[in-house]
């Protein structure tokens, strides 16, 4: 007995509705051709039954009349035209149909496409306050199924199985289906082991859509359950469905599981096919397992099948991929004596194989060989030789081959396009790009062979768009590749107009390519155009990757720009990538250039703390920034720390550390390190000799520099010009026309041979007899030292070297401190003429030279053209102004500029402020001096001994003893004692002017502070 479903309706109470039409069907016979089927009922045949049905009603006789309407609809030969004329027909005439042809009807309606339709008929039905049965619910679960309303199919099937029916198999399958087009995979699965709960078995079709869905979604250890319910619930899978299973099998690198599928075949008696076997065994050779390789190629044979070229190849394949050519020529042979034909594939792998093992001049004899058997190379097998050619540098080879290869009629793919351009150098790439794409569209190409000749812009735009024409080659890669091309010549205008193209022919350019042009860009100083294209890509949907912020971050700190460079390390951490040590390595980089080595200490802690392990260069880099701010224990520290990490110092990691530590005159402790890098097997070069050299020029001991240059070409290293100039700059920095004072004291000197000694017992030597060089240093007057330096330039120049913009303002310097000015414009004229052009530092030299030498007119002159040359005055400038203003006794002029250094937020340094005391107490100018003694103080700038002193008597005779107590408070408290004299006038001042508490304070505070 069929059981009826509750859908929480009541049930059914019949009524004789009026006439109506249904679901826009007319119940005119006429109206019917459109549902009449060549098998339908003739017209006349269904008139004669309504009118049956009508003349039995007529006489009162309605169950014989609706069973006349039943007979219609459920009958086998029955079409859908049929049954709606019946349906319409009860409608009007009002017998009501059972509930078995209103079943019947709705199926139909369903199977023959009709589902909206259906969906239409099934709520009349439940309007009309009738129960659906099984039958309907499962009809109507295939209806809401295939018009994508799953969860009323799925309501429907769960109400079914409510009230202890099951649903049908075609329900079942639609819901499963459906379930899998829409992506609701885990509901799926869940329905079907349901269905094999119910003992409803889903079709073959249904579970092989349900495996798919689950292998593209990565879920093939599920699919292989699923698999394995399926055989286990009786259901016998099709070959297809076995194929398609190995094929994820295979994709997954389950290899196992698809030999166990082929067995099962097997056994089902499905017999695999050859090529399931070599897909196999492909499988075997390509994961190594040649074990399992032979005994299923020695199974196959057994098995009668004829193995043919592709099964012998991808045995061979499987050999040579572990390096087992000898194996492999076994089998090329047994190919060759069953009468198999290697082709262009068996020779293609043992050239690949030999090309791999360097073995080139064997690859190209095979190549020779192939040739001669009547085997033409395809373009992979010149693409694998070219390549190993043009790893070796063998290039003339490589060229000839390539043209060898179009002489043959072959062209070249985008795969070899690519494969060349990534091994050829970097300088060459422009003219093979183009190479190869003149190339690949010489076939098939409607252009002449001028285009081919012509390398212009034009040219290459009129290739390109042959290339998109004829579609030779991705046109994306042809594009990005000759964008890569043009940024590597440094073209960065073609670089952005094909960037453009691309864009405007909705090709999309890669990130590399971007990153190729930001790069570019930044290395020709074009930061605005570089940032606005990072600006672009974002627009266009590209993500800036690792590689982009390396480029911005490194192009930013060169040019010392650390807001810009320290944004972007931001936008790359919101973005979620992880910055690289490289990365880290420029911004501490740029932070040791700017002295400011706590932040750069912080960024390294940073780094540790993101768990990015550092490397030497980022500690030599901040070595390097220690050492550099005169920090030398701190950098020894991080040395240190650096080796119990377990890196391996550079030479630059010494070099810096041991030129901190000789500028900290820490020449024992240097020397230690010196003697740990040599045992390190580093060898003296010429950074580690510049850098004793420059350290010796700076603390003014000429002759020891010398002598460490002597040495130098003594070892057969050669000076550059960052050790000419070392030189040049220390001796000029050392000459004076006025006579040392106080001689360097011989404890000292005893300490400078001691060092000396120690680091030539440390370096490589052939004597230690005084140099040349060394000798030529035994001059004290500044016209001695002047000749030296000249002589120094003279010896640069027979060197092949030419002086820079360094050496010439070093030169320059010593010509101004000599006070021989007209040779100092001498030289600025031959450096013009040399094409070198003065900078701030060349302005400087000379204003700082007239100003020391009392040509306070000329300093001015030229501080105002400076400003007209586009050389903004800096603080050093301002400062050799003020200090010549001073010198002159030009207070005015000295206050003026003063007032100007703070508006353009300069201070005066120490020895300005000192001069402009100075200047200030001289002249009497008490007020304008206390005030400037304020500001002193107020930029942490304290004045000397003597100057403090004057001021306080100056006042005192003044009587304005309140500002001489505060100047006295003021230096007591910086720790500077009075002299004793100052101190007595003070106190006695105070007596006669009745300020006896002041004077009682001064006594205290002085005894306090001389405790």
């Amino acid at each position: 007995m069929v059981r009826r479903l509750s859908l929480k309706l009541p049930r059914i109470v019949i009524r004789h509705p009026t006439p109506m039409k249904f679901m826009g069907f007319s119940t005119s016979i006429a109206a019917l051709d459109s549902f009449v089927a060549p098998q339908d009922l003739s017209k006349e045949h269904l008139q004669y039954c309504l009118g049956l049905a009508e003349k039995l009603l007529s006489r009162g006789m309605v169950q014989e009349s609706q069973a006349v309407l039943d007979r219609i609809i459920r009958g086998s030969k029955s079409k859908l035209s049929n049954d709606i004329c019946s349906f319409e027909f009860s409608i009007s005439h009002g017998p009501n149909l059972n509930l078995k042809s209103h079943t019947s009807l709705l199926r139909r309606l369903v199977v023959s496409g009709h589902a909206s339709k259906a969906e239409e008929f099934y709520n009349y039905l439940l309007s009309r306050e009738i129960v659906p049965d099984p039958d309907m619910v499962n009809c109507m679960i295939i209806c809401y199924s295939r018009l994508g309303k799953l969860q009323k199919a799925i309501d429907h099937l769960e109400a079914l199985v409510q009230v202890g029916s099951l649903p049908s198999s075609p329900a079942i399958n639609a819901s499963i289906q459906e379930l899998c087009i829409k992506e609701r995979v885990p509901e799926a699965l869940s329905l079907f082991y349901k269905a094999i709960s119910f003992k409803v078995l889903p079709s073959s079709s249904s579970c092989r859509l349900l495996l798919f869905s689950l292998c593209s979604r990565g879920n093939f250890d599920k699919a292989l359950q699923v698999f394995e319910t399926m055989v286990g619930s009786g259901m016998k899978p099709s070959i297809q469905f076995y194929k398609s299973l190995m094929h994820f099998c295979f994709k997954n690198k389950r290899v196992e599981e698809a030999e166990y599928l082929c067995r099962l075949m097997e056994l089902q008696g499905l017999s695999p096919k050859l090529e399931t076997y070599t897909f196999l065994l492909y499988w075997y050779c390509k994961d190594g397992k040649m074990d399992m390789a032979l005994k299923l190629f020695c199974r196959m044979g057994k098995m009668g099948f004829q193995l043919d070229t592709y099964t012998y190849n991808t045995l061979i394949y499987g050999f040579v991929k572990l390096g087992h050519l000898d194996l492999a020529w076994e089998y090329f042979n047994e190919m060759h004596a069953r009468g198999l034909e290697p082709d262009v594939v068996t020779y293609s792998v043992i050239i690949n194989r030999y090309c791999k093992d360097n073995r080139l001049d064997s690859a190209l004899k095979l190549l020779d060989v192939m040739s001669s058997h009547g085997v033409a190379p395809n373009v992979h097998c010149y693409t694998v030789l070219i390549q190993a050619l043009c790893k070796e540098n063998r290039f003339s080879e490589a060229d000839f081959l390539f043209n060898k290869m179009l002489d043959s009629g072959l062209a070249p793919d985008h795969i070899m396009f690519l494969s060349l351009i990534n091994n050829y150098p970097k300088d060459r790439e422009p003219l093979l790009a183009l190479k190869l794409l003149k190339a690949m569209a010489r076939h098939n190409c409607s252009l002449d062979d001028l285009v081919f000749s012509d390398s212009s812009p034009q040219g290459i735009e009129l290739l390109l768009d042959e290339i998109l024409r004829s579609n030779i080659v991705p046109s994306s890669v042809a594009f990005n590749v000759l964008i890569n091309a043009f940024c590597a010549e440094g073209k960065s205008d073609s670089a952005f107009y094909f960037i453009n193209k691309m864009g405007y022919l909705e090709l999309e350019p890669t990130v590399s390519t971007y990153n190729s042009l930001v790069k570019c860009l930044f290395k020709e100083d074009r930061i605005a155009d570089a940032e606005a294209l990072v600006s672009s890509m974002r627009e266009r949907g590209l993500v800036p990757n690792r590689a982009t912020y390396l480029i911005m971050i490194s192009g930013h700190c060169k040019e010392r720009n650390l807001v810009l460079a320290l944004r972007a390390f931001e936008e790359m951490i919101e973005s979620g990538l992880e910055p690289t040590v490289a990365i880290y390595d420029s911004i501490i980089g740029c932070l040791g250039k700017e002295n400011r080595m706590e932040e750069a200490k912080s960024m390294f802690n940073w780094l540790f703390e993101g768990g990015t392990a550092p490397d030497v260069e980022v500690y030599t880099t901040l070595i390097n920034g220690f050492s550099k701010v005169g920090r030398a224990l701190d950098a020894c520290n991080l040395f240190e720390e650096m080796i119990d990490l377990g890196l391996k110092p550079s030479s630059h990691a010494y070099c810096a550390l041991i030129n901190g530590l000789i500028k900290r005159n820490m020449v024992q402790r240097g020397c230690s390190y010196l003697e740990r890098m040599l045992e390190d097997g580093f060898k003296p070069d010429r950074v580690l000799y510049n850098t004793f050299i420059s350290q010796f020029c700076r603390r003014g001991e000429i002759g020891v520099a010398l002598s460490f240059v002597d040495q130098m070409i003594k070892n057969q290293i050669e000076p550059n010009l960052i050790t000419y100039g070392s030189l040049i700059s220390g001796v000029c920095r050392n000459i004076s026309r006025k006579v040392r004072q106080h001689p360097i004291p011989i404890s000292r000197a005893k300490r400078n041979e001691d060092a000396r000694k120690m680091l030539f017992n440390l370096l490589p030597q052939k004597t230690m007899e005084p140099s040349r060089l060394e000798q030529r240093f035994s001059c004290n007057s500044f016209v001695e030292k002047i000749e030296l330096a000249l002589s120094l330039m003279r010896d640069m120049i027979d060197d092949g070297l030419m002086p820079d913009l360094h050496i010439y303002n070093g030169m320059i310097n010593g010509f101004c401190r000599a006070d021989m000015m007209g040779n100092a414009y001498d030289l600025l004229d031959l450096m013009l003429q040399n094409g070198v052009h003065p900078n701030q530092v060349t302005y400087n030299i000379l204003i700082n030279g007239h100003s020391m030498h009392g040509e306070i007119d000329l300093a001015i002159k030229l501080f105002n053209q400076m400003a007209m040359d586009g050389y903004p005055p800096d603080k050093v400038t301002y400062n050799a102004l003020l200090k010549g203003l001073c010198l002159a006794g030009r207070i005015v002029d000295a206050l003026s500029l003063t007032l100007t250094m703070y508006k353009k937020g300069f201070v005066p340094n120490k020895i300005s402020y000192e001069r402009l005391l100075d200047l200030l107490s001289v002249n009497g100018a008490i007020d304008l001096a206390f005030n400037l003694f304020q500001e002193m103080l107020m930029h942490g700038c304290a004045p000397c001994k003597y100057n403090f002193n004057r001021l306080i008597c100056l006042l005192c005779e003044e009587n304005r003893l309140r500002e001489a107590h505060f100047v006295f408070d003021a230096m007591l408290k910086r720790g500077k004692l009075p002299e004793e004299s100052t101190k007595t006038q003070l106190i006695e001042a105070c007596y006669m002017q009745r300020e006896f508490e002041m004077a009682f304070m001064i006594e205290e505070n002085m005894l306090v502070y001389e405790a």
